[in-house]
């Protein structure tokens, strides 16, 4: 006998004890038996559908991600995005963790662009380029009524103030 006849024997036999229909029916009893998230999150690969408390198999790359890639992953569809899984905890969906993770990544990002936006603001101002004058040019469109000559617009109170020692 051939070594490739022994190894075509060993393909053949594990072929015959391996059945992808028995194996995601036995995946599917031993993650429904469970009456509890704790004992659901307990077990390798298994989800838990709060809703329905169910626990349903989940045997995606990332858990918590199930319901992007498969709307069936629990019984009820409202309850999709509200899937725990074992990373995150019994108290923690999928829809709380990617609430999070996209605040964390927005905040970063917005820090990110602030923090880009004073460096840029620096370096412009030691180079020169920017000077005290953008300031006055903004400012004219708000100054004074009393500095455009309009009696009718004048304050009714004086704005200069008085020396206190003069008063005595």
């Amino acid at each position: 006998m051939s070594n490739y006849d022994s190894r075509h024997r060993a393909f053949e036999a594990f072929n015959m004890n391996y059945s992808p229909a028995n194996s995601m029916d036995e995946h599917f009893q031993r993650c429904w038996a469970q009456q509890s998230c704790g004992g659901c999150l307990d077990r390798l690969d298994c989800s838990w559908c709060p809703y329905t408390w169910s626990c349903v198999p989940n045997e995606h790359t990332i858990p918590f991600l199930a319901p992007a890639f498969d709307a069936e992953i629990c019984p009820h569809p409202d309850e999709r995005w509200e899937v725990r899984t074992r990373p995150l905890g019994c108290h923690v969906s999928s829809r709380m963790g990617l609430t999070v993770a996209v605040t964390i990544v927005a905040t970063l990002a917005a820090v990110l662009v602030v923090a880009a936006s004073v460096v840029l603001v620096r370096k412009i101002w030691k180079s020169g380029k920017m000077g005290w004058g953008w300031i006055y040019r903004w400012k004219s469109p708000f100054q004074r009524q009393a500095d455009r000559g309009d009696p009718e617009r004048d304050p009714l109170l004086s704005t200069e103030q008085e020396d206190p020692a003069a008063n005595i």
